[in-house]
């Protein structure tokens, strides 16, 4: 008896043990689906953030190349409200790069005035010259290396009554000068042949005249009073009375397929602005689209407002004021009523993107500044 009990003791034991083994089997591999699963999921997750990031990355990209296009040393270019011309002197300095870049081996300097990158550039801004040096101590070496470029310079121009300036006016006529000589000439053909100027097939000699007597680019970047009022509400009316009257003005000095550019903050107080309600609400513009604005495409650019911004880590960052990780900006754009989105170069995707702007129900920013895809 006392054989067989050890037996069975023994046998209790041995089983004891085996479910030991299995339970410390089942685990392991339970410990081991689990951490395969984490590990699954946690490269799913690392993969979907890398497509992520390339993806955002490539919009961009993209968002840059866009707004890339929008100045071309080609265009007849308007810049008002400059303050110390440092985004006139961005422009130009990056479009002499690719100029020197593009060039063939040996290729000469410019050899006429018409020759310089900033030929067609007309840069203004509403202070007088003295307020100008008193506010901006660098100002007189920015006019002066832009000028080398090219660029006129006016100031004391005030971007709500472009027409009645005799200086713009004589400006835009020195560029146009080629195009309005054929124009006229154009006229006076059409006249000998007795042909009505104004019932002609396109418009006549006045349309043409209109369509080429004309900015391509009209560029009002962060435009502001600086009125320092301090109460939001009024502040905005009279934030919106200057743009009103803005749009009217460079409507007036617009070419026929030309754009107007404002680049504003996001959020508020300047969604409560309504920018885009104010320019279709002239009856004169439309939505086309929009675009990011980043200052780092223009280097030497430095937001007016932002001069002399206190210093990260002892780096000086004179535009985080319009760009950083909690301020980000974008740039409008608006054409000539009516002008067709579907004959635009930037194709349906900007179409579709002024359509959804137009659409708006709020007149917000909200849709012009989402991303352009």
């Amino acid at each position: 008896q006392a054989a067989t009990a050890g037996t069975r003791g023994g046998s209790t034991m041995a089983k004891a043990k085996a479910k030991h083994r299995q339970r410390v089997s089942l685990q392991k591999r339970r410990r081991d689906l689990i951490k395969t699963t984490q590990n699954r999921k946690q490269k799913q997750e690392s993969t979907s953030r890398k497509r992520k990031a390339e993806e955002a990355r490539k919009r961009e990209a993209d968002s840059r190349k866009a707004a890339a296009r929008l100045f071309d040393p080609t265009l007849r270019t308007l810049l008002v409200g400059e303050g110390n011309f440092s985004f006139t002197r961005a422009l130009v300095r990056r479009w002499e790069a690719e100029r020197r870049a593009s060039a063939p081996p040996g290729a000469k300097n410019p050899q006429s005035i018409e020759d310089l990158v900033g030929y067609n550039v007309v840069a203004t801004c509403l202070d007088t010259k003295e307020e100008l040096v008193e506010k901006y101590p660098d100002v007189k070496d920015i006019v002066r290396e832009i000028k080398a470029y090219g660029v006129t310079v006016l100031c004391g121009i005030d971007a709500t009554c472009l027409l009645d300036s005799k200086r713009i006016v004589k400006a835009l006529g020195e560029l146009c000068e080629g195009d309005l000589a054929e124009a006229e000439a154009e006229a006076e053909a059409a006249a000998l042949e007795g042909q009505d100027e104004e019932e002609d097939e396109d418009g006549g000699a006045q349309a043409k005249l209109a369509a080429k007597f004309g900015f391509d680019r009209i560029i009002f970047n962060f435009p502001h009073l600086g009125c320092g009022v301090k109460d939001t509400e009024e502040n905005s009316s009279m934030h919106r009375d200057m743009l009103e009257k803005f749009f009217h003005s460079a409507h007036s000095v617009l070419a026929k397929d030309g754009q107007i550019l404002v680049t504003v903050k996001c959020g508020e107080p300047y969604e409560s602005w309504r920018v885009p309600r104010l320019a279709t609400g002239t009856g004169l513009l439309g939505v086309h689209s929009s675009a990011p604005f980043d200052p780092r495409m223009f280097e030497g650019y430095e937001h007016r407002r932002t001069v002399g911004a206190p210093q990260r880590e002892g780096v000086l960052e004179p535009n985080v004021d319009v760009f950083s990780d909690k301020t980000q900006s974008r740039t409008l754009i608006f054409v000539h009523a009516g002008q067709s989105q579907k004959n635009s170069k930037h194709g349906k995707k900007q179409a579709a993107a002024g359509a959804r702007a137009r659409s708006d129900s709020k007149d917000s920013l909200g849709s012009l500044y989402a991303d352009d895809e």
